[in-house]
C-alpha cells in the first residue's frame, strides 16, 4: 500500500543558570496512507499480499508544542513545569468499518476527528536525609469534534470493494474533555538498603457532550455532561544490596468509559470506571560489570471492565460486567561479552484470562483465555561494533501462538521475524539503515475470529488476518547541533 509521510522535530535547550534548564519542543507530522485491511483465511494463506480495498485511506496531521523548565530551585529539590499544546486532525475511510451485506455490496463509513489540547503539568520533588516527597498536578482541556458519514459500497465478482456513494450523516458531535489530576509520592529509608514508598493520585475526567443531530439509536444520545473521578493508591518496598536490587509494588489504576460507549445509543447507559489492581515482585541483579539481569512477576486484575451485552442481533448495550486477570513473568538480560559484542534478551510468559465475560445470554467465556493475547513473547539482539563509531545488530522477534476467538477454538500459530540494523556515526552526524523482516516471512500483525463456538466454523467469513509488512528497508540520517550539558 502507498504511504506518504513528512515529519519534523525541533528541540531547543537553554540553561537559565547553572541548575535550571529551559526546554522547548516542536514536532509536526503528516501521514497520508492507504489502508489495505485484513484478509480471510484462504486469501491469507494463498496470497498474503492481496487486498480487497481500492479506496480506503487515513490522513493524519499532528502538531505538538511544549515549553517548560526543570532544575534545582532550592537545595535538595527538583522542580518541573511544562505548558503544552496539541492539534490533531484525522480524516479516514477505514477498512475496519466496512461490513459485507451481500455478495455484491457492503456498508461502510468515513470518520473525521479533530481535537486541540491545552494543558499544563508541574511537580516538585524535595529530598531530605531519609525522606523524599513529590507533589504535582495536571490540567488539560481538549475540545474534540467528531463526524461520521454512511457509505453504500459496491463489490465486484472477486470480492473487492470498487466504488462507494455517500449517504446520511451518522454522527456529528463535539466533546469538550477536561482532565485534572493531583498526585503525591513519598519515599522513606527505613533502614540501610530498605525503603518504603507510597503514593496517591486523584483524577477527574469531565465529558461535556454536544450532539449536533437529533438523538437516536444511530446518531447518539442527547447533549449532556458526565464526569468520573478516582483516587488511586500505590505502595512499595525496596531492598538495595549493591549488586542486587529487589522491589515489590502494589498499585491501582482506572479507565473511564470512552465517548463511544457513553453516548453512542439514544440513552446514555449508567457506566462507571474500570479499575485495575497490580501486584509486582522483581529484581535487578548485576553480578558483573558486563552483565545485568532484570526479572519480575506480576498479576493485574481488572474489575468493572466494559462489555457490550447483546440482548438480540443488532441490539446491544454497554455494561460494567467484565473481570479479567493478567499474570506472568518477565526476564531481561544485557551482556557485554566483549567490547565489540553485546547481547540483549527480553522475554515474557503470561496468561490473560476472562474471569467474568458474558456478552449475550448464549455466550459465557469465564475462564477462557483472552483472544489475541499470546502467552510467549521475546526478542534477542546480537550487536557488533567493529569500530567505536559503527554498530551492526541482528534482532530476532518471537511471537507465540494465541487464540483468535473467545471460545478458544481457532489458533494463530505465531511467528519469528529477523531484523537487521546498522549505524555509522561521524562526529555529530549519524547515518543509519534498517532492514525489517529480513527473511521476507509471511505473517499476521493481528489474527482474529468472530466464531462463537456454535455451529460450523467458516474461516472465510469469520476469520480475519491483517498481513504484516514484507521485507522493508529504511535509511536516514540525524544531526545533533551542539552537545549535551
Amino acid at each position: 500500500n502507498a504511504m506518504d509521510k513528512a515529519s519534523i522535530s525541533v528541540r531547543a535547550d537553554h540553561w537559565l543558570n547553572e541548575s535550571v534548564l529551559w526546554k522547548s519542543l516542536l514536532s509536526y507530522a503528516n501521514l497520508d496512507t492507504e489502508m489495505p485491511g485484513s484478509l480471510n483465511e484462504s486469501d491469507y494463506h494463498s496470497r498474503p499480499g492481496y487486498s480487497y480495498q481500492t479506496f480506503t485511506y487515513r490522513d493524519v496531521e499532528a502538531l505538538r508544542v511544549s515549553t517548560g523548565f526543570e532544575g534545582e530551585l532550592n537545595a535538595g529539590g527538583k522542580s518541573s513545569a511544562t505548558l503544552y499544546y496539541r492539534d490533531n486532525t484525522t480524516h479516514q475511510l477505514p477498512s475496519y468499518l466496512i461490513f459485507n451485506t451481500s455478495a455484491t455490496s457492503a456498508s461502510g463509513r468515513t470518520t473525521e476527528n479533530s481535537f486541540t489540547s491545552l494543558g499544563a503539568s508541574a511537580y516538585h520533588r524535595q529530598q531530605w536525609e531519609r525522606f523524599k516527597l513529590t507533589l504535582g498536578g495536571l490540567l488539560e482541556q481538549s475540545p474534540n469534534q467528531q463526524k461520521e458519514q454512511n457509505l453504500a459500497i459496491a463489490r465486484d465478482a472477486s470480492g473487492r470493494y470498487v466504488a462507494y456513494t455517500r449517504g446520511s450523516v451518522r454522527r456529528d458531535y463535539q466533546v469538550d474533555l477536561g482532565n485534572q489530576a493531583l498526585f503525591a509520592d513519598a519515599a522513606y529509608a527505613i533502614a540501610d538498603g530498605w525503603a518504603l514508598n507510597a503514593g496517591l493520585r486523584y483524577d477527574r475526567v469531565v465529558y461535556d457532550f454536544s450532539n449536533h443531530l437529533s438523538p437516536s439509536a444511530t446518531t447518539g444520545a442527547a447533549s449532556q455532561t458526565q464526569n468520573f473521578a478516582h483516587l488511586s493508591p500505590k505502595l512499595g518496598l525496596t531492598w538495595d544490596a549493591g549488586q542486587l536490587f529487589v522491589y515489590s509494588n502494589y498499585s491501582q489504576g482506572f479507565t473511564p468509559p470512552e465517548v463511544s460507549a457513553l453516548f453512542s445509543s439514544a440513552v446514555a447507559p449508567n457506566l462507571s470506571s474500570a479499575t485495575y489492581d497490580q501486584y509486582e515482585l522483581g529484581l535487578r541483579y548485576s553480578p558483573l560489570a558486563t552483565l545485568k539481569v532484570d526479572a519480575s512477576l506480576y498479576r493485574l486484575q481488572g474489575q468493572d471492565t466494559l462489555v457490550n451485552y447483546s440482548f438480540a442481533p443488532g441490539l446491544s448495550v454497554a455494561r460494567n460486567a467484565g473481570k479479567t486477570q493478567h499474570q506472568g513473568v518477565e526476564l531481561g538480560l544485557n551482556w557485554a561479552a566483549t567490547p565489540q559484542w553485546h547481547v540483549a534478551l527480553a522475554g515474557q510468559y503470561a496468561r490473560h484470562t476472562y474471569l467474568q465475560y458474558r456478552p449475550s445470554p448464549l455466550e459465557n467465556y469465564a475462564g477462557q483465555d483472552i483472544p489475541v493475547a499470546p502467552s510467549w513473547q521475546g526478542t534477542l539482539e546480537v550487536a557488533y561494533r567493529p569500530m567505536s563509531h559503527t554498530r551492526i545488530a541482528l534482532e530476532s522477534v518471537y511471537l507465540g501462538p494465541y487464540w483468535m476467538d473467545n471460545p478458544n477454538t481457532i489458533e494463530y500459530a505465531g511467528h519469528t521475524l529477523f531484523n537487521l540494523r546498522g549505524e555509522y556515526q561521524l562526529k555529530n552526524l549519524t547515518l543509519w539503515a534498517n532492514v525489517s523482516n529480513l527473511l521476507d516471512r509471511a505473517y499476521a500483525e493481528v489474527a482474529m475470529s468472530s466464531y462463537k463456538g456454535q455451529g460450523r466454523h467458516n474461516g472465510n467469513t469469520q476469520d480475519s488476518y491483517s498481513p504484516g509488512a514484507p521485507r522493508s528497508i529504511a535509511m536516514g540520517l540525524s544531526y545533533a547541533f551542539g552537545g549535551a550539558r
